[in-house]
């Protein structure tokens, strides 16, 4: 039903659609500044009381009024609301990641 001219245009029709997505992607990659995902400011540290936790989504709002985002390697169970902790962090992507968090006598 369909010629070779067909199956040939279809070709080259999807190579152009893959090279345009291709080129367009590179420009993305060549922008001198980083996007926002990607960039992330250096290790911080708070030390702060406890306002609430959320074992589920596995953060930890302090007093400072900033929620910080914990990973699964710390053990939330530790802490109650109220403790004073201290708090090692990064900001990426406008989330504090949080690299190590310690109750603080």
């Amino acid at each position: 039903m369909f010629g070779s001219r067909a199956v040939a245009c279809a070709a080259l029709l999807g190579a152009l659609t893959l090279s345009y997505a291709a080129s367009a992607q590179m420009m993305m990659m060549d922008r001198d500044e980083p996007t926002q995902a990607l960039k992330a400011t250096g290790r911080s540290t708070v030390t702060a009381k406890i306002a609430a936790i959320d074992t589920a989504k596995r953060t930890v709002n302090l007093e400072d009024g900033k929620q910080y985002v914990v990973g699964p390697d710390a053990d939330l169970r530790a802490f109650k609301p109220g403790d004073q902790v201290k708090v090692e962090y990064t900001v990426v992507a406008n989330f504090n990641m949080v690299a190590s968090i310690a109750a603080v006598n």
